[in-house]
């Protein structure tokens, strides 16, 4: 029975498979026991093993704590500062045709603004469009629409 004609691809990247054949060398002949003098390293650890070594006064229990240890307050008004300022000088350079009016953001809007994010990584929709409008009767209540 003749082969099946390979299926064509649109992935520019595509590489057909190839056999490759194991080339068996030979190992060298290494030794199977530690030196003599050899002593394994000893690790005074502390730390509860699955436990989280969080800083003094962080409630673990709260994500509000949880997630101001990665943005804090001083990290979210960097933001704010680079981004509107980095909004000013699209504004404020050659004018493109998408450009779009802007107001300056703040340390407030990015915490909704991350914590959207993190709502529509926990409430997965198959559109966008569904955390904003209901588009039939059935569709689930978001709270950030």
């Amino acid at each position: 029975m003749p082969k099946a004609a390979s299926q064509p691809s649109n992935d520019p990247d595509f590489v057909k498979y190839t056999k490759y054949t194991k080339k068996a060398g030979v190992l060298p002949d290494l030794p199977r026991d530690p030196p003599l003098d050899w002593r394994p390293l000893r690790i005074d650890n502390p730390h509860v093993i699955g436990s989280p070594l969080l800083p003094e006064g962080v409630n673990k229990g709260s994500p509000i704590d949880l997630f101001n240890l990665f943005f804090n307050i001083n990290v979210l008004d960097r933001i704010a500062h680079y981004t509107n300022q980095h909004a000013s000088a699209l504004r404020y350079g050659p004018q493109l045709p998408s450009t779009r009016s802007w107001k300056p953001t703040s340390p407030s809007e990015l915490y909704t603004y991350f914590a959207i994010v993190v709502y529509m990584g926990l409430h997965v929709e198959p559109s966008l469009e569904e955390y904003w409008t209901r588009l039939h009767k059935n569709a689930p209540y978001h709270p950030i629409n």
